[in-house]
């Protein structure tokens, strides 16, 4: 293991939950995850997205074209779901490891949308791999 990972995983199994606040981790009283640089959530989220198997295979979207909420299709996984502040460095990595599966127009404008709703333009710069 890296020694970025190592410091990762050190400063994660030193954290508990918080009483107050269950979707909260704490190390000390004020500190949450959101504390820890855009690297390292990335790393946090790429990880529990591989664990997960969400880079396994690719995604239909032609299965997701009816969904109303652009912004949040029904492949992101749970992770994406954390917080409205998370969801945008959470998604870039989904979309970074995945390959999206683009057969019809409706899929692609389904993509181009959900892309689109990243912001400055950040959901268009993760995007690695299109199959057709």
């Amino acid at each position: 293991m890296s020694t970025n990972a190592n410091s990762i995983v050190d400063a994660l199994s030193q954290m508990t939950l918080s009483s107050s606040a269950p979707s909260t981790l704490n190390s000390t009283p004020g500190h949450t995850c959101a504390d820890f640089s855009i690297e390292i959530r990335e790393s946090i989220y790429e990880w529990a997205m591989r664990i997960g198997g969400h880079f396994n295979g690719s995604v239909n979207v032609q299965s997701y074209t009816s969904s109303t909420a652009a912004s949040r299709p029904g492949f992101l996984p749970a992770c994406c779901w954390t917080s409205n502040a998370e969801w945008a460095i959470a998604a870039r990595v989904y979309i970074r490891h995945t390959t999206f599966e683009i057969r019809t127009i409706h899929a692609n404008r389904c993509l181009e949308r959900f892309l689109a709703s990243l912001p400055n333009n950040t959901g268009f710069a993760a995007l690695k791999e299109i199959s057709t």
